[in-house]
């Protein structure tokens, strides 16, 4: 089913049997809002793609996603800027491909909430995402991502940070099995930290986060010990966020009591292959020793 819009501010689109969309005008640009859907359960949908009076809007099955900007020029305010077309291209692949594969541990999700067993603390990095790396579903992985993958030694003094409530939230709440510290080769933090250029900003916040892979640098050796200082460099600092891990006081029960194991591992991003750190080194992980969960 398709529909077109009419340059209205303020429109109603009817798809199939109890299934409404509600279309208004907001400093000119529509966004969509679902109303009623079948099961009368809301399920909110927003986006914006360009376009103008006369925009299709696609429906199939019982997901529809109907996106319109109507000509006008949108605010410089972020949230009012039109939505990335890349992304609204792979929603509609979602909703068309994977969503009809994954409705019913969605479904599941949303009933029982999430239990993953394995947390991932990885980098920020847009080549290396841990869900495509490991080929894993909705709910199966708990992931905190930051510039080098790091996770600072714990701070009893009320210090507050993302990496420290995500990984409280692992293992207190969420009972994680397994923490594993993901680095990659070509990190551009590790390389800024090696090179230490001028800063990016008047903040420098680059430089003073990397200042924590000080004591990971002393593990790696010195820089004139070969061409691979970089890589030394990257999992040295894979070491030290493992020992860190140990600080915090509730992972370090955890890891005692034999609830929890922590696991080091290099991304390739090259060749697409993965090592895990073991006690005499880097291993390919084909050929490591699974570990039981």
């Amino acid at each position: 089913m398709r529909t077109r819009f009419p340059a209205l501010s303020t429109l109603k689109v009817a798809f199939a049997p109890m299934r409404e969309f509600a279309l208004n005008q907001r400093a000119g640009i529509f966004g969509i809002r679902l109303s009623a859907n079948e099961g009368g359960g809301a399920r909110p949908t927003v986006g914006w793609i360009k376009g103008g009076a006369g925009t299709t809007v696609t429906h199939r099955g019982q997901y529809a996603y109907a996106f319109a900007h109507i000509g006008a020029k949108a605010p410089a305010m972020a949230e009012l800027a039109p939505f990335p077309d890349r992304l609204i291209d792979g929603y509609r692949d979602f909703l068309v491909d994977r969503m009809p594969t994954e409705r019913d541990r969605y479904q599941e999700l949303a009933k029982r909430g999430q239990s993953p067993s394995v947390m991932v603390i990885g980098c920020c990095d847009s080549r290396v995402s841990p869900e495509v790396i490991f080929d894993t579903h909705p709910g199966e992985l708990f992931v905190v991502r930051n510039i080098a993958n790091l996770v600072p030694a714990y701070e009893p003094s009320g210090l507050c940070h993302g990496v420290f409530a995500a990984l409280e939230f692992a293992v207190q709440v969420l009972k994680v099995q397994h923490i594993v510290v993901l680095g990659h080769a070509h990190c551009g933090g590790i390389r800024a930290f090696a090179e230490h250029g001028p800063p990016l900003s008047p903040g420098d916040s680059i430089h003073k986060w990397m200042s924590l892979i000080g004591p990971a640098a002393k593990r790696a050796g010195p820089k004139d010990a070969g061409p691979d200082y970089l890589t030394r460099l990257e999992q040295a600092s894979i070491s030290e966020s493992l020992e860190n891990l140990l600080t915090f006081p509730y992972v370090a029960a955890a890891v005692q009591s034999g609830a929890l194991m922590l696991h080091g591992a290099y991304f390739d991003v090259a060749t697409g292959e993965v090592f895990v750190r073991e006690a005499e080194g880097y291993r390919s992980l084909v050929q490591a020793e699974p570990v039981q969960a």
